[in-house]
């Protein structure tokens, strides 16, 4: 179990803001359009200051061990949730231009799939919201933000 922990980043997550809102905030260029507030992600109330932390594995992993190898070895944090993801991104633009950012907080079933969302590039360097597979092995170049327990 080798995980490359590096630097704490502040994140401010607003729950008062609308799901459309906080995709604005964040000035993405692409949603999934299977990303929708109303139907997915139930939220907190306020607004929360958060410590988060960007987790390498540096080698393939599934989502379940990716889980269970935080839980081991960063006792006090856990995976973020989208409103999380989303606030990070905001704040820390150009990060998702280097590499995929996963949040495994969060799940929902949509048609195809147990999915997770996360933050990339497009071809162009696009900044993308999209979904993935829960279920399936991630990249070894994938990072998973994770946030510390309030």
């Amino acid at each position: 179990m080798s995980i490359l922990i590096g630097q704490i980043f502040q994140i401010l997550v607003d729950y008062t803001l609308s799901f459309p809102e906080l995709i604005a905030l964040g000035n993405y260029d692409d949603v999934s359009e299977l990303i929708t507030y109303e139907v997915n992600f139930p939220t907190e109330v306020g607004k929360i200051s958060q410590s988060a932390e960007l987790i390498h594995f540096g080698r393939r992993i599934s989502s379940d061990d990716a889980i269970t190898e935080v839980t081991q070895v960063k006792p006090g944090y856990r995976h973020a949730n989208i409103w999380e993801l989303l606030s990070f991104g905001a704040e820390y633009p150009e990060l998702q231009r280097e590499f995929a950012i996963v949040a495994l907080g969060t799940t929902w079933i949509t048609a195809r799939c147990l999915a997770v969302s996360l933050l990339s590039r497009g071809e162009h360097s696009e900044r993308r919201v999209g979904i993935a597979h829960f279920s399936g092995t991630w990249g070894s170049n994938i990072r998973f933000l994770v946030v510390r327990n309030n």
